[in-house]
């Protein structure tokens, strides 16, 4: 499941292999992203968001920051996803998503 392995992959430091604690710790990001389909809500839909190029779901309407990030070439890989969640503003200046990151519920 997407939401199991964006989570391992990207809250490595979080949460490590625990997968129970990544799906705790995802609730924090059901209230604005779907992942079991296209749809988008308040935030993009995360279904395919690994490999996927930052910015470009069709549909939605990003930040220019986020815009940017894809058309300089920034794939989510589990690295990056790691690096934004931990704390967005720090890995992208601009962006408009409303989470202050990881570091602030790892404890959840």
């Amino acid at each position: 499941m997407i939401v199991t392995a964006c989570l391992a992959a990207a809250a490595d430091h979080a949460c490590g292999a625990n997968l129970e604690r990544g799906a705790r710790l995802f609730k924090a990001c059901v209230s604005c992203h779907v992942v079991d389909n296209e749809r988008s809500t308040f935030g993009p839909s995360l279904k395919g968001v690994v490999g996927r190029k930052a910015g470009s779901l069709q549909g939605y309407n990003y930040s220019p920051a986020m815009r940017k990030a894809g058309e300089e070439g920034l794939v989510w890989i589990a690295k990056d996803l790691s690096e934004f969640l931990s704390k967005p503003s720090r890995k992208l200046p601009g962006t408009t998503m409303r989470f202050s990151g990881l570091w602030g519920i790892e404890n959840r």
